[in-house]
C-alpha cells in the first residue's frame, strides 16, 4: 500500500490511523499485530501522551513508503471485529519499529492482558 495516511480523528482518507496500533483502510478496520500501544483515552495523562506519540509514529511509518499487510493471524479478527494483520516494509516489521521506539509492548497476542501504562507516574 502506498496511499498517504492521515489521522482519522482529523481527516478521514483512504488510509487513516485510529491509534498507535489500529488503522482504517476504506471501511476495513485493521488491528496491527505483534505489539500493543497505549490508548488515546488512557487511564492517566502519561498514557494519553504516549498514545498520541505512538499514533504519530505509526502515521510517520505508514507514510515513509509502500508497505504490506500480512494475514494469517489466528484468529483472523479480534473481539472488536477488526482484521488482525502484521505490517511490514520489505523485511522490516512495524512491530519491531514500534517496540524499538519505546512506544509499544510486545508479546503473544493472547498474553498481553491489561498493560499498566501509568505505572511509575
Amino acid at each position: 500500500m502506498a496511499a498517504p495516511a492521515t489521522i482519522c480523528a482529523i481527516e478521514r482518507s483512504a488510509v487513516c490511523v485510529v491509534d498507535g496500533d489500529t488503522l482504517r483502510i476504506g471501511e476495513r478496520r485493521v488491528r496491527l499485530t505483534g505489539f500493543d500501544t497505549p490508548e488515546i483515552e488512557g487511564a492517566c495523562p502519561a498514557e494519553r501522551v504516549k498514545a498520541v506519540e505512538a499514533r504519530e509514529e505509526l502515521l510517520r511509518w505508514l507514510n515513509a513508503g509502500p508497505f504490506e499487510l500480512d494475514g494469517g493471524a489466528d484468529p483472523e479478527r479480534d473481539k472488536y471485529g477488526r482484521e488482525l494483520r502484521a505490517a511490514r516494509r520489505g523485511s522490516d516489521l512495524l512491530a519491531d519499529h514500534m517496540l524499538a521506539a519505546g512506544l509499544a509492548h510486545g508479546g503473544g497476542w493472547a498474553d498481553w492482558g491489561e498493560i499498566d501504562w501509568c505505572a511509575g507516574t
